[in-house]
């Protein structure tokens, strides 16, 4: 049986060091291999894209970010496996911040710069999504 999740990605861009927020995922009983990635997690019931990348984000980092500096990419990334298909709505977080306080499901952050994100990260589903990421943060901020 194929299971079905909605979930969110959120790329944080620092305006002020024009660098890329990446949490570290240890070895843990749902990864064997440790991991580079953006803020990631599920939407609970009843609760918009917009609503879970807020509450994400500060679950993650600490990071107090007001909804209207998440810009929303416009449709959902799909991600089909044997059991599990994934619905993920896309954001990417301003800030000018850089004070980040991680969960307890990361073990360390990192500021990357925008041309060594591809090479940090061991997704392709995150490679994928940080190239439509990447052509955002290029048009508008940099």
């Amino acid at each position: 049986m194929t299971r079905v999740k909605e979930s969110i990605e959120c790329w944080i861009f620092n305006r002020v060091t024009q660098k890329v927020l990446l949490l570290h995922v240890p070895i843990s009983k749902d990864s064997s291999v440790p991991f580079w990635q953006p803020i990631t997690g599920g939407i609970e019931k009843n609760e918009s894209p917009l609503k879970a990348c807020s509450r994400e984000v500060v679950e993650e980092t600490g990071l107090i970010i007001n909804e209207q500096d998440l810009i929303g990419w416009q449709g959902a990334i799909r991600i089909n496996t044997p059991t599990l298909n994934i619905k993920k709505s896309l954001f990417l977080g301003i800030i000018n911040d850089s004070e980040v306080i991680i969960s307890e499901e990361h073990d360390e952050y990192k500021w990357v710069s925008p041309k060594n994100i591809s090479s940090s990260l061991y997704w392709d589903s995150n490679r994928e999504t940080w190239e439509k990421i990447q052509t955002l943060i290029q048009s508008e901020y940099m």
